[in-house]
Formats: structure tokens, C-alpha cells, sequence
């Protein structure tokens, strides 16, 4: 039962930060596009103070995002300090059982990213294709969306990284 209630609570959290991730992007992309927007629509000074908000609203989502991840990876390497000393009795040297670990951090930080960038790619190109048909720049979306992932890899590597760290502590 524990089993099986830990994988549904690990299907809707990677939903909710697939989601989270999304939200974040889409919120960065108004804020990049917003500044494009023609200046009877907003003005200016207002599509520039909207841009930063909604580049600043991407930020908070990427930080929750980052955040619920670290603190996930942190609690089931507490709850389950047993796993790598077991593996350390079964003849795995201490360097492998790194390795473990930083595959384990890996893959649970890599799979709501890889589910939300599919996503993304699937829908970018249609709508990319919509807004050059208005918009005043080609392939803005797209633009954004490159800097969004430059925004997003640095502070991906950033929270991978201490979470390994604090991962490692559990087994030292």
C-alpha cells in the first residue's frame, strides 16, 4: 500500500510541477512579447512595467518549482538512509553509491522538465507561426523560449547541485 500510494503521490506532484514549469514559461514569454506588442495597445511605459512583472511572476514560479524539487529529494533521502548503507554491505563502493545517487537526483529533476519541454515544443511552432502573422518581429516565441531555457539551465545545475550535496551528507 505504501508502494503504491508513493507512486500516485509522484504522478500528480510531477503533474503539478509539469504545470508549475508551463505557467512559469508562458509567463516569461508574455513578458518577453510584451514589449512588441504596438504601443496603442498598452503604451510603453505600461507594456515595459507589465513585462517586468510578468518576467518577475516567471521567476517566483521557477523558484517554487526548484524548491518543492529540492525539498523532495531532501525528504526521501531522510526517510530512506538505509537504501545506500545497504547497498555499501552488498560490496558497492562508496563511489558507486555516489554515482547512485546522482543519477536518482538526475532523473527525479529531469522527468516534470522533459514532460513540460515536450509540451512546449509541441505547441511552439503552431503558435509561433500565429503571432508572426500580427507581430512586428519573426519567431519571437522562439527567441523567448531560448531565453527562457538560458534563465532556466542555470538554475537548474544551481539546485541539482546542492541537492546532490545534502544528498551526500546522508550517507557520510
Amino acid at each position: 500500500g505504501a508502494l503504491l500510494s508513493k507512486a500516485t503521490s509522484n504522478i500528480t506532484l510531477n503533474t503539478v510541477l509539469s504545470v508549475c514549469l508551463l505557467f512559469s514559461f508562458m509567463t516569461f514569454s508574455v513578458g518577453f512579447i510584451m514589449p512588441g506588442i504596438p504601443d496603442y495597445l498598452f503604451g510603453q511605459e505600461m507594456g515595459i512595467w507589465m513585462s517586468c512583472a510578468k518576467i518577475c511572476l516567471c521567476i517566483v514560479f521557477i523558484t517554487i518549482y526548484f524548491s518543492v524539487l529540492a525539498v523532495r529529494q531532501i525528504m526521501e533521502a531522510r526517510e530512506n538512509p538505509r537504501a545506500i548503507q545497504m547497498l555499501a554491505y552488498l560490496g558497492r563502493k562508496r563511489k558507486e553509491c555516489k554515482e547512485i545517487i546522482k543519477h536518482e537526483v538526475a532523473l527525479k529533476y529531469s522527468f516534470p522538465a522533459v514532460i513540460c519541454f515536450v509540451i512546449l515544443l509541441l505547441c511552439a511552432w503552431p503558435v509561433n507561426h500565429y503571432l508572426n502573422t500580427f507581430l512586428l518581429s519573426d519567431n519571437i516565441l522562439l527567441i523567448a523560449m531560448g531565453s527562457f531555457l538560458g534563465c532556466f539551465l542555470p538554475m537548474y545545475a544551481g539546485y541539482a547541485l546542492v541537492a546532490y550535496r545534502l544528498c551526500l551528507k546522508q550517507i557520510e
